[in-house]
C-alpha cells in the first residue's frame, strides 16, 4: 500500500469515527460525557486537516 492509500484510508476512518463522536455528543444525557465527545470530535477534525495537509504536500495528483 503506498502513501496516498494510506493516508486516504487514515482520512476515511478519521472520518467515520468524527461523524460518531459527534452523533454521541448530540445523544449523551450526561454534560461531562457530551463535553469528552466534542472534545474527540475536536481532536478528530485536526487529525483530518493534518492528513489532507500531507496528502496534498506529498502525493501530488
Amino acid at each position: 500500500m503506498g502513501t496516498k492509500d494510506m493516508l486516504n484510508r487514515s482520512i476515511t476512518y478519521e472520518e467515520a469515527l468524527l461523524r460518531n463522536y459527534r452523533q454521541y455528543t448530540a445523544q449523551a444525557d450526561d454534560t461531562e460525557i457530551g463535553t469528552l465527545f466534542t472534545k474527540l470530535a475536536q481532536e478528530k477534525r485536526q487529525h483530518i486537516e493534518e492528513l489532507k495537509s500531507m496528502l496534498k504536500r506529498y502525493c501530488k495528483p
